[in-house]
């Protein structure tokens, strides 16, 4: 009996070895891509390491979700399609059980962004493409409804994937918020952002060897973070029902016609979906799907040329004519394979990956020239997240437009913040306040409670102050209020707003971190209900955003009959890039008239000390500013449901219409899908 007890110990731990070596060896061939190794490898191991690569025996005793990704992949390039998205089944299975269990907001965002997890979604993707592909051969290959899933077709099944792989977590809690009572929702969101300060604040404890007996910066804020969570716990039912909201969206089922609907009229959606495998895009209309794009070009090809096209454009002493060849290569993969289609539209949606958070779309090629000579420009999370956010409840009459400004002048008078002084903010803040008759407010002594409902009871919201960049999490970045206040925070809002400005320069960042800055300021503006967002990709020139921001106002003011927040920024882009010298020096003269209509109007001559003397001299200096250059027209981009009508009165017959019929909550759903499509409510 020890006889045997020991040779079994030695025989477990030898096909522990082997399993170390297998696993070691499958990685090995996925990331090479040497897919007939990879063949020859899995035969061998089914042959050596007995129930290793038994799909029924992982599934009872195995959670390696990566492991069933790259053999997925390894039959799926060897052409066993079957039994190749049987492994991806499961991976994904696993790895969204596991999503399920994590409570971390950031952990279950990251499931999705990391390298295995898009490649998993990219093989979905691709076998589904290759079913579709195969629907009229004979044999036809299985319905998706035999596999077990929703969509009606193996092109909707794709589509399903594709969007699963986009802003999961703020589609859960776009989900979970309509299902749960507001308030018990903003407890619980802020007791995790508090939560989410201590774990990211924990990690920057200095070692006790450097400074025994003090108590470091770190540790105080730890302190104080630590009792406020204690003053505020939430009982245990709130939490349950938080939970179940938010469970229950974890599992919600994405219908491909349902999203599609959402999509204005007039509009194209591009959505991207790039992995190691290579390129895939999918163009879609208010129909559905009309078109599908795959190349080999790989995550890392493209990557480095969206890098490199930034690094350029964030210095405006490179060429426009070097610029344009950069940029033709991202818009020969992107923008050509569906030129037909943008053609019939007036509006092109893009649905981003990750590594072009930070990428302006605007300046893609199109009928060789800029897209946005052509079509207005927007982003979206994910057509799902634009679902959500279009079935919102349309708000009653609000105040147009509220400004938000802290130029960070020397002012003897007034609280002072560190910054760079940007005068021209506060010129700029005036001019679109006097556009709407609204004064502006003073950040510097705006607290939270007033910037709150500033942010909820306002169509449109302007922040022009200087931000902070956080060095662990973006979502924790600052703006500069009468104190720091940190931008995850109006997560907890509940805003009826049509769009949020982030004028903040948030000076410094490095590129990738503005990418996450604008997924963190982005998601978290969304969040709070508003319908979107606008802000910086890059450190801006401060006097040309000022002129285009008052001309994307003046074109707001006007809301003539199709007027939408996108196409209002396509022409504030338009008028900026077509400027003469002349032209825009009348501009200048414009806003400095205006300007001191607005200062006797509200006093407001501590808003732009040095902001007057800064336009004067511009409108000398205006030769040599080339406004076609992309670093004075591309540097904001802008999230969300930018294709929303914004005509006056079709919104008050969306308003009257919602009030005759609040207690049908199916009629109204409806009429707010339709009141909320530019088109639709034309109609």
């Amino acid at each position: 009996m020890r006889l045997l007890h020991m040779e079994g110990q030695v025989i477990d731990h030898s096909i522990q070895i082997d399993s170390n070596q297998a696993l070691r060896a499958i990685s090995l061939c996925f990331l090479c891509r040497d897919w007939d190794r990879g063949s020859y490898l899995l035969e061998t191991i089914s042959q050596n390491v007995p129930g290793y690569l038994d799909l029924d025996e992982m599934r009872d005793h195995s959670t390696d979700w990566m492991l069933a990704t790259w053999v997925g992949a390894i039959y799926e390039h060897n052409g066993q399609y079957d039994t190749a998205f049987e492994w991806y089944l499961w991976a994904n299975e696993v790895m969204e059980t596991q999503r399920e269990g994590t409570s971390d907001d950031e952990a279950r965002r990251g499931s999705q962004s990391s390298i295995h997890g898009g490649e998993l979604f990219a093989g979905l993707i691709r076998v589904c493409l290759r079913y579709a592909s195969l629907s009229t051969t004979n044999p036809q290959p299985k319905a998706p409804i035999d596999w077990g899933l929703p969509a009606p077709n193996w092109t909707g099944q794709a589509l399903v994937f594709l969007e699963r792989t986009f802003a999961r977590t703020l589609l859960e809690f776009l989900i979970g918020r309509s299902k749960t009572d507001p308030e018990i929702i903003e407890a619980w969101a802020a007791s995790t952002y508090i939560n989410r300060q201590i774990t990211d604040l924990t990690l920057l404890l200095p070692n006790k060897s450097e400074d025994e007996g003090k108590k470091s910066r770190v540790e105080i804020e730890l302190d104080r973070l630590r009792a406020e969570s204690e003053k505020r716990p939430m009982p245990d039912a709130q939490i349950s029902q938080v939970t179940r909201s938010l469970l229950s969206a974890t599992r919600f089922q994405i219908d491909p016609e349902s999203i599609c609907r959402v999509i204005p009229e007039d509009a194209v959606v591009v959505e991207m979906n790039l992995s190691r495998g290579g390129l895939i895009l999918f163009c879609l209309t208010t129909a559905g799907v009309v078109s599908i794009h795959q190349s080999e070009r790989t995550i890392l090809d493209l990557r480095r040329q969206v890098l490199r096209y930034v690094k350029r454009l964030e210095n405006d002493q490179c060429s426009r004519d070097e610029l344009s060849s950069l940029i033709m290569g991202i818009s020969r993969e992107i923008i050509h394979p569906f030129e037909e289609v943008i053609w019939q539209k007036d509006h092109v949606i893009f649905v981003p990956t990750q590594e072009f958070n930070f990428f302006p779309f605007s300046a893609l090629t199109f009928n060789d020239k800029p897209l946005f000579l052509e079509k207005a420009v927007s982003q979206v999370p994910s057509l799902a997240t634009l679902e959500q956010i279009v079935k919102r409840p349309h708000p009653g009459m609000l105040p147009e437009l509220s400004t938000i400004v802290n130029t960070h002048e020397p002012d003897a008078s007034g609280p002072k913040h560190a910054g760079e002084p940007v005068p021209m903010v506060g010129v700029g803040a005036a001019v679109v306040s006097h556009i709407f008759s609204v004064p502006p407010t003073d950040a510097r002594y705006l607290e939270e409670a007033g910037f709150k409902n500033i942010f909820e009871n306002s169509e449109i919201v302007y922040i022009g102050t200087h931000g902070a960049k956080h060095e662990l999490s973006p979502w924790q970045s600052c703006i500069n209020l009468k104190d720091e206040f940190r931008v995850m925070e109006v997560a907890k809002f509940s805003s009826k707003a049509s769009l949020i400005i982030f004028g903040a320069c948030m000076s410094g960042l490095g590129r990738v971190t503005v990418g996450n800055d604008v997924l963190g300021f982005s998601h978290a503006v969304l969040q709070s209900g508003a319908g979107a967002y606008m802000g910086a990709l890059w450190k801006v020139d401060v006097s040309i955003t000022m002129m285009l921001i008052v001309v994307f106002s003046r074109k707001v003011a006007q809301r003539t009959q199709r007027t939408t927040l996108a196409k209002c920024w396509q022409e504030a882009q338009k008028t900026l890039y077509n400027l003469t010298t002349d032209a825009a020096v009348s501009m200048l003269q414009g806003i400095l008239d205006e300007w001191e209509t607005a200062k006797q109007k509200w006093h407001l001559e501590h808003l732009a000390k040095g902001g007057i003397r800064l336009l004067k001299r511009l409108m000398e200096d205006l030769e040599t500013v080339d406004f076609k250059h992309p670093y004075y027209w591309a540097p904001f981009t802008l999230v969300g449901h930018a294709g929303r009508s914004l005509d006056p009165t079709i919104s008050t017959l969306c308003r009257a219409m919602t009030e005759q019929l609040q207690g049908d909550s199916i009629r109204l759903n409806s009429l707010h899908e339709a009141s909320l499509s530019p088109i639709a409510g034309i109609k």
